[in-house]
């Protein structure tokens, strides 16, 4: 997702973080926590169809580190 000051905001998930990596340390150090994602900025505050899908997606793909 481009905004319109030419920042990319793309949905969790895909962004700079290795979610893998991540998921791998909690793993190994038999972390049994919850874990929270967190979107910031403008895109966020809206409610429209974009967002919603972009959560779905972010569900999808970050359920795969979850056992």
């Amino acid at each position: 997702l481009v905004l319109s000051n030419g920042e990319i905001e793309p949905p969790p998930g895909q962004g700079e973080l290795h979610w893998g990596r991540i998921f791998g340390l909690l793993h190994h150090h038999l972390y049994d926590g919850y874990i929270s994602v967190e979107p910031h900025g403008a895109f966020w505050t809206k409610d429209d169809r974009r967002r919603r899908d972009h959560i779905r997606f972010t569900v999808r793909h970050l359920s795969q580190f979850v056992l």
